[in-house]
């Protein structure tokens, strides 16, 4: 009889950082989808994993850290962080300008 591996063990084999980040990524995912959250990308690394959401009112429950601003024409983007298990979730507010 095989004993079940535990929970947060690392994964066995060559690509075992690789592995975990995916698992890591997966529960991530899984948790904003039934928070109502929509995914727009997913990008992966075994060292800093990224989701990127679509920016929602709810975001702000998740906690929140800017980490970047960038300035146009029509506005400022507000590049927004959060990390979940060691996933990044990010999303960008945009702030128009008034046109007074």
């Amino acid at each position: 009889m095989t004993t079940p591996p535990l929970p947060n063990a690392s994964s066995i084999g060559v690509n075992y950082q690789m592995m975990d980040a995916l698992a890591r990524v997966k529960r991530v995912a899984l948790m904003l989808v039934h928070r109502g959250f929509r995914i727009l990308e997913i990008r992966m690394s075994p060292i800093a994993s990224v989701i990127t959401i679509m920016p929602e009112v709810e975001c702000s429950s998740l906690g929140v850290a800017e980490i970047s601003r960038n300035e146009h024409r029509g506005g400022m983007d507000y590049t927004m962080v959060v990390s979940h298990d060691g996933v990044d979730v990010q999303w960008t507010v945009t702030k128009r300008r008034s046109l007074s």
